[in-house]
């Protein structure tokens, strides 16, 4: 070998790992489950997490995003081992709380790899010192509010729906809304065993429905609601209109109460919404919001140390942040929990109106 190829190789390798040093690549793990259910809000949040780290990257800062994904059914445990198994610090993903409860098990059970859930609430994960956290603030002080919004509103018989393809969220919701009300519960109707024999049997109108659903669920009992009981109140989960696009608000003469931290008429401008509307006319749905708000925290931690991964990562997760997100800011404790304002509105005629409850 000559002297000249030596000195090539070794400038090669030399620039090489300098520009390893100087600008580091924060490899992350998307996993995403194809179930029915949650097909359509988790590809979004693929798409969300991919489109944030183009945005980044193309800004040159400090460190670049590489983001490998895997798929799963169900049961993330495979897909979370293949993924730090290729090198992910961190696993973004588990919208919904039925997953996030089963990723914090691998995580915590052996794995040991930062957990990161978008938009999972159940209160089952609060407080507890361990691999997973989360972007969005437990479902507790929602289920009071709703609780008291029922309640100024005046409804006297309430009938509840709600979807078994997430329990820890939509049956644990609706146990602690009514709980917390004096309204008389016509009805309890879990979807779809509970639903068969509706259209056959006669009970008690209500005059408010209560519904914790998918938004396909949402939708359905949502005509059947209007076409029986026309003038009882709505009442949407978050849930309802996760990904709905726009089905349910344009539903005619369509009329709803529900919650959410941000204000859904506010898009902000510039930076990455403009990016995400030069790639896509989508909206900004909640699917985005919430994974701007998890990259977003993600690129605080890895400006202060690109190369934080394990037990330090955690540890840097574990300090409490304030972030701001698109349409609202959000505070994270020492236990990756979060907190931030919950919202009520109207949907009425076309429009948002911000209630209090």
């Amino acid at each position: 070998m000559t002297s000249a190829v030596v000195f090539f190789l070794t400038s090669a390798i030399f620039f090489w790992l300098v520009h390893c040093y100087l600008h580091p690549v924060v490899r992350i793990g998307v996993a995403y489950n194809v179930a029915p259910y949650a097909m359509i809000p988790e590809a979004k949040m693929l798409a969300s997490v991919k489109a944030y780290a183009d945005w980044h990257n193309s800004m040159k800062g400090r460190f670049r995003y590489e983001i490998i994904s895997r798929e799963y059914r169900d049961d993330p445990k495979e897909a979370m081992e293949y993924l730090k198994s290729h090198g992910a610090r961190v696993i973004v993903g588990f919208p919904f709380s039925q997953e996030a409860i089963a990723a914090a098990e691998v995580a915590n059970g052996g794995l040991k790899v930062p957990v990161l859930s978008t938009i999972a609430s159940t209160p089952i994960l609060s407080g507890k010192d361990d691999w997973f956290f989360r972007t969005r603030e437990d479902f507790s002080y929602e289920t009071e509010q709703m609780a008291r919004l029922i309640e100024r509103l005046g409804i006297k018989r309430l009938a509840v729906f709600w979807s078994g393809d997430n329990p820890a969220y939509a049956e644990a919701s609706s146990k602690a809304i009514i709980s917390r009300i004096s309204a008389s519960i016509v009805g309890v109707f879990r979807f779809p065993d509970g639903c068969h024999s509706l259209d056959f049997v006669e009970f008690t109108s209500p005059d408010g429905v209560l519904v914790y659903a998918e938004p396909a669920v949402s939708y359905w009992v949502m005509d059947f609601v209007r076409a029986r009981w026309p003038d009882a109140a709505l009442f949407l989960s978050r849930w309802s209109l996760f990904e709905s696009s726009g089905h349910i608000e344009d539903m005619d003469g369509i009329k709803f109460y529900f919650s959410e931290v941000y204000d859904p008429t506010d898009f902000g401008e510039g930076g990455f919404h403009s990016y995400w509307r030069s790639l896509t006319s989508m909206k900004l749905g909640a699917s985005v919001r919430y994974t701007y708000g998890a990259m977003t925290l993600l690129s605080t931690v890895f400006d202060d140390d690109p190369r934080a991964s394990g037990s330090d990562l955690r540890e840097a997760l574990s300090i409490p942040r304030s972030v701001e997100s698109l349409g609202w800011s959000f505070d994270t404790d020492v236990y990756g929990d979060v907190s931030s304002k919950n919202r009520f509105f109207l949907f009425d005629d076309g429009s948002y109106r911000e209630v209090t409850p």
